[in-house]
């Protein structure tokens, strides 16, 4: 049996190197998930809902959803105060139309005119602006957060609030 020396040493130099190329590999691998597993738990103080690596984006996915249905609830009740003060302030802003009828009027050389008197303008007629609280029902909110649904209260995130 013939044994090539040369390759066998290069067998042996490729062995070596692909066994600390996985060594390395499995450190990393095993940090990465020490640090996921650390950022898990951190969360689920943070939310009060146990996150675990399989969860994680289904959690994501539901609160992404919540906070979606919160600003486009705020949208819309900041569009309609902004609708409300846009109708205020064209209503406060029609300045009223003041015509002057010109009459032809002969005056004799020498017979004295009278001064007129000049025209009051008419006062704007006030809006009916109805208030914020006819538009958002009024509720204790004390220390609630908003939410888009009765009775649904969204945690605190990020160490916000």
């Amino acid at each position: 049996m013939n044994i090539d020396i040369n390759a066998a040493k290069q067998y042996n130099e490729a062995l070596k190197q692909a066994r600390n190329n996985a060594s390395q590999l499995e450190a990393e691998k095993k940090f990465m998930e020490t640090e996921i597993t650390n950022l898990c738990n951190e969360l689920s103080a943070e939310i009060g809902e146990t996150v675990t690596i399989e969860n994680a984006e289904s959690i994501l996915q539901k609160y992404a959803e919540k906070i979606e249905n919160t600003v486009n609830t705020g949208n819309i009740v900041l569009a309609k105060i902004q609708s409300e003060l846009n109708n205020s302030a064209q209503a406060n802003t029609v300045a009223p139309q003041m015509t002057v009828q010109q009459q032809a009027v002969e005056v004799q050389p020498g017979t004295p005119v009278a001064p007129v008197a000049p025209v009051a303008p008419v006062a704007p007629v006030q809006p009916q602006v109805q208030a914020v609280s006819e538009v958002v029902p009024q509720q204790n909110m004390s220390s609630q957060p908003i939410s888009p649904v009765e009775g649904v209260e969204l945690p605190k995130l990020f160490g916000m609030g």
